[in-house]
């Protein structure tokens, strides 16, 4: 099973994570991509692999759902619909941070 062998080697210098966050009034994104010798692994198929959304360092409590094209996401009506500065998404196996993003309004 190549994607579970990936993940417990994440820490090999030929593994890498990339993880990138977009989002609209009501949906924040999370898309998280693997990569093995020239091979991606989408992560959200293992379930040891979770996903972590922040609004201004503040948990976000939906639970995230996930999809090949999206990644990771979470939605809601008008979830961002208040004042906000940064906007942040964590990707973890177990209790070990794969990768991260943020995105914030300046930028």
């Amino acid at each position: 099973n190549f994607d579970k062998i990936a993940v417990k080697c994440f820490d090999n210098a030929q593994f890498n994570v990339t993880v990138s966050l977009t989002y609209s009034k009501n949906t924040i994104n999370c898309r998280a991509m693997a990569y093995k010798e020239d091979k991606s692994i989408a992560l959200g198929w293992i379930d040891e692999i979770s996903a972590k959304f922040m609004i201004d360092d503040r948990v976000v409590n939906f639970k995230p759902k996930y999809n090949k094209k999206q990644g990771y996401f979470i939605r809601g009506k008008n979830l961002l619909n208040g004042e906000f500065s940064c906007l942040s998404c964590e990707v973890h196996a177990g209790d070990t941070l794969l990768g991260k993003a943020e995105k914030c309004k300046e930028d």
